[in-house]
């Protein structure tokens, strides 16, 4: 018997344990190239998302409840020729007069111009004035808000003592302040800027 005729017959003899022993096969191959594709998307989406958050920041110093001289960003300016932008960050509430909306754990950017450039793209409309506030979109979706509308912030007013100090006082700490939203951040214009690893964006006004 020759040795492909014997061969042929085997296959044929065997046909249906070679048939799903590919079936398997196959299977396999196709769980572990999804797998492998799907991490990949995993992984993208996750810098993809970091990036939106933190923009171009490569360090950033939290000084938690304490703040530190405008001057320091200047300065570090100067001595790396990168961009330094000073941030002050609190947390507050936001609440809309015309949709009766309410959003607490708003976070609260006080900023200037050289915020917009550390954004993921890179021009962030942020020229920040008198009586006006940026919202990110989810803070708007939110608030129902759009462009000219009305937004009362309220945030408590920072002081030497935390609040709960027994020597601190109450009167006067919280601070309201009637704002015109300027304007709708999307995420790749700092709408998504965090300190905090998280896949959903806070609410912020900036």
């Amino acid at each position: 018997m020759r040795t492909l005729t014997l061969i042929a017959r085997s296959l044929s003899f065997y046909r249906r344990t070679h048939l799903w022993t590919a079936v398997g096969a196959a299977l396999g191959t196709g769980v572990l190239v999804g797998a492998l594709v799907v991490g990949d998307s995993v992984r993208e989406s996750l810098r993809r998302l970091s990036l939106l958050r933190l923009g171009e920041t490569h360090f950033a110093l939290d000084a938690g409840d304490r703040f530190l001289r405008a001057g320091i960003a200047d300065e570090l300016t100067e001595a790396t020729g990168g961009v330094t932008a000073p941030v002050v960050r609190v947390h507050g509430v936001a609440v809309s007069p015309d949709t009766d909306k309410r959003l607490n754990q708003v976070q609260i950017l006080g900023v200037d111009d050289r915020f917009g450039r550390l954004s993921q793209a890179g021009n962030a409309p942020l020229e920040p004035k008198p009586g006006d506030v940026w919202l990110n979109t989810r803070a708007a979706d939110a608030l129902n808000a759009a462009p000219g509308s009305t937004v009362v912030i309220r945030l408590d007013r920072p002081g030497i003592l935390p609040r709960e100090a027994p020597l601190s006082t109450v009167k006067d700490r919280r601070l309201g302040l009637r704002c015109r939203v300027a304007g709708v951040l999307s995420d790749d214009q700092a709408g998504r800027f965090s300190l905090r690893a998280s896949q959903i964006p806070p609410h912020t006004a900036v």
